[in-house]
């Protein structure tokens, strides 16, 4: 029975230590003017996305049908393993990660949405780092 507790409860504090360290969220200068989310990345957020360790910044912004920002929940990023990724309060979930064709998925909605159409799995454009999904208010 010790043996279960302690096995769950790294098991735990790796979910949480992901979910905290794995999400990042870089500071942002757009010079005071708003920004509306894109489903389009420009070329210059492509390039910047492209560090030199090899990973990329990948960004999904939650928006509701007006394009208004949705915060909480939390998304999922997977290939061969998930990764968590909080909501943050501006509608985004951001992670830096090794280039891959990841599928994106809700591992816990945000309080009063659902999805807007059939799709449960999101996957990015070829070539985009970005990605907008639109819910619905439940």
């Amino acid at each position: 029975m010790k043996t279960i507790l302690r096995i769950l409860a790294l098991a735990m504090i790796l979910c949480l230590s992901l979910t905290i360290f794995g999400c990042t969220q870089p500071p942002v200068d757009n010079g005071g003017e708003s920004s509306t989310p894109s489903t389009e990345p420009s070329e210059a957020s492509t390039e910047a996305s492209q560090p030199d360790d090899g990973k990329v910044t990948y960004t999904v912004h939650i928006v509701d049908e007006s394009g208004n920002p949705v915060t909480g929940g939390m998304i999922q990023f997977c290939v061969d393993s998930c990764i968590p990724c909080v909501i943050d309060a501006d509608g985004n979930a951001i992670m830096k990660l090794a280039p891959a064709n990841y599928k994106v998925s809700f591992t816990m909605m945000p309080a009063g949405y659902a999805l807007a159409g059939e799709t449960t799995e999101f996957y990015f454009d070829e070539g985009s780092y970005e990605m907008t999904i639109v819910l619905k208010t439940a």
